[in-house]
């Protein structure tokens, strides 16, 4: 086995050395590309070569360097390459890498085997992640496009410290140093364009880390004879049960409103949807009957599933903004609210898989504290990812089923004893709580 997992990790890092020769050979430094448009409409594309304090110089299509005087432009696009291609092929490479990882620790050795889940998850998951990693491409494509046209001093210095990081030569330019004069007010920068939009929409998939996806524990269960028998014979009769419970990994199950207060200030109502826990009980049901002092056992199984809905409302602070030529966000958020829990239970024996003999509905409160880091590739689209911790409890009473039990003597199968039986099911606290990591795919208007 770990001669098998050396190769995966040989054949894994050597798809890596041919996906990026960039980053084994150096490269010469290439300049933006810029189309220039002067205030009298003419215009001039070509390569920033360096940013000067009053002037920007360009390498043209025809191999001539173009000096351009600050006061004369007025808009200035940078041209971006498209990245569709290449996100794509990323995303299909993280979700293939990803879907592999999870399908393999998700599947069972009974059915497929990890190396055919493992198959199956990066199939699954490359497909859609590929398709997010087009529409991010696409997003990285999108032109830049800055207005200096009666910019004031200090926000026109701050555009050209950021546009030289962009030049062939970066080093050429040296921002002034602010110097405020006493009495004089300070004059505000005008907005970047990423303070245009107000409003956040983002959808965030997650996957639960840590723990297993199936748990078990054992849970003392008592049963009883309701028929026509002596008291001593009804019962009730203590026995030991099982409870394995299935919880799955990955959610889709999380969107986010937000609105900004302030470029580092926003409040976010947020709507998760929870993956359904199901629960299996079971266990053995023995007893020794007065009637004939012979000791009879049969078995039970009862299915539960539990779901949730939260409404959350918190704030998001911003210690890293996003900016013109400044595309990486740093975000810390912390959020509360009710969570609708529905939980159904019913024995197994009951034949309708869409009746459920117990139903019970319940309103708590949970909570999650959440940081994320976003990539904005233009004002309308942000990717990035997350890491949080979400809290929330729920407790169940206990219940009864009602059973119709075949048993038989212990060590002599032969010998029956029908007689309907109802189990009741102790109650417990059901943990929805947990870690979980993934992605954000944001939209900003």
């Amino acid at each position: 086995m770990k001669r098998w997992s050396d190769r995966l990790v040989a054949t894994v890092v050597a798809l890596l050395i041919l996906a990026l020769p960039g980053t084994l050979s150096a490269r010469e430094r290439r300049g933006a590309d810029l189309i220039i448009t002067r205030q009298d409409g003419r215009q001039v594309q070509g390569e920033l070569i360096a940013v000067k304090p009053d002037t920007l110089v360009l390498l043209t299509s025809d191999a001539k360097d173009v000096s351009v005087v600050l006061v004369e432009i007025k808009t200035i696009r940078i041209l971006r390459r498209s990245k569709a291609v290449e996100g794509m092929f990323w995303g299909l490479w993280a979700g293939a890498v990803g879907g592999a990882i999870w399908g393999g620790t998700a599947a069972s050795d009974e059915e497929v085997g990890w190396l055919g889940g493992a198959a199956l998850g990066a199939m699954l998951v490359a497909v859609p992640a590929g398709l997010v990693g087009l529409l991010a491409g696409i997003g990285a494509g999108v032109d830049d496009r800055i207005n200096l046209a009666g910019l004031p001093e200090p926000e026109m210095n701050r555009i050209l410290a950021k546009l030289s990081r962009q030049a062939r030569e970066p080093r050429v330019y040296v921002p002034p140093p602010g110097i405020l004069v006493p009495g004089e007010p300070k004059i505000k920068p005008a907005p970047s364009g990423y303070e245009r939009t107000r409003f956040k929409l983002t959808w965030i998939p997650g996957y639960r880390v840590g723990g297993r996806g199936y748990s078990g524990e054992e849970e003392d269960i008592t049963f009883r004879f309701p028929g026509n028998l002596p008291p001593e014979e009804a019962g009730p009769y203590s026995s030991t049960g099982h409870s394995l419970v299935d919880r799955p990994r990955f959610s889709l199950g999380r969107i986010t409103l937000a609105y900004e207060w302030s470029r580092r200030l926003a409040s976010e109502i947020e709507l998760h949807v929870s993956d359904r826990l199901t629960d299996q009980r079971f266990g053995d049901l023995r007893f020794t009957s007065t009637l004939d002092g012979l000791t009879y056992s049969d078995s039970f199984e009862t299915n539960e599933v539990v779901s949730s809905t939260s409404l959350l409302v918190g704030l998001a602070f911003r210690p890293l903004t996003p900016a013109l030529l400044q595309p990486h966000v740093l975000e810390f958020g912390a959020a509360a609210g009710p969570a609708w829990i529905g939980w159904k239970g019913r024995s197994i024996y009951d034949y309708y898989p869409d009746y459920w003999t117990h139903v019970r509905r319940t309103t708590t409160w949970t909570a999650r504290a959440r940081i994320s880091y976003d990539y904005y590739f233009n004002r309308a689209f942000s990717m990035g990812a997350f890491a949080e911790y979400r809290w929330l409890h729920t407790d169940i009473s206990s219940f009864s089923v009602t059973m119709f039990g075949q048993y038989s003597e212990w060590g002599n199968p032969v010998n029956t004893l029908a007689r309907t039986t109802e189990v009741t099911l102790p109650g417990r606290t059901i943990a929805l709580s947990g870690l979980a990591c993934g992605l954000k795919f944001g939209f900003s208007f």
